[in-house]
């Protein structure tokens, strides 16, 4: 399967895929925190079924027989916010206009864990799922009251049930404040 790589996402783009991602929650009538992708593809028809990945990098898959769609999400790291975010990326696989005829050309598609992918559809895929999640319109009420910091991040994780890096980054991208977000692994 071949990618594009090493583009960058235009403003204009991001824009239309958080829209997108804001649009098919009211759809569903699911523009509520927490947001949940598990249900949400289980009403879509989609099977969503966690499995014993062989290593932490895989986060998880979409899949295609037919007409029928599944998720698979990795429980190789036993952080709900992380598995929660791998199916809500899977759906951006889904919704997002051609994803679905560029990385399902073999039926299957798969996802490996990281912050940062070359990857262009992997990128946008996390724009639909970090706006899917963590909506600017549910999250904005909370900056207010969390005005800045830690404490802001831990209430966007705590209310989305999101992963600490993901709510992280959210907050990076929607906050006035000058702010980095660092990851540090195994020390």
């Amino acid at each position: 399967m071949q990618h594009v790589a090493k583009q960058k996402v235009s403003s204009f783009r991001e824009k239309q895929i958080r829209s997108l991602a804001r649009e098919e929650l009211l759809k569903a009538n699911a523009l509520a925190l927490p947001v949940d992708p598990i249900a949400f593809a289980e009403r879509l028809g989609i099977l969503v079924q966690a499995f014993d990945s062989p290593t932490v990098d895989f986060s998880g898959f979409l899949m295609q027989r037919g007409d029928s769609f599944g998720i698979g999400y990795s429980n190789a790291i036993a952080n709900e916010g992380f598995q929660r975010f791998t199916v809500a990326h899977e759906l951006g696989h889904y919704f997002i206009d051609g994803h679905c005829e560029a990385v399902l050309k073999d039926g299957k598609h798969f996802s490996r864990s990281g912050f940062i992918s070359k990857d262009l559809f992997e990128r946008e895929a996390d724009i639909f799922a970090t706006e899917f999640l963590m909506p600017w319109k549910l999250i904005q009420p909370i900056l207010k009251e969390y005005t800045r910091g830690f404490g802001a991040i831990e209430a966007i994780s705590s209310k989305c049930i999101s992963s600490l890096v993901a709510s992280a980054i959210r907050y990076s991208k929607v906050t006035e404040e000058s702010v980095a977000v660092v990851v540090s692994h195994r020390g």
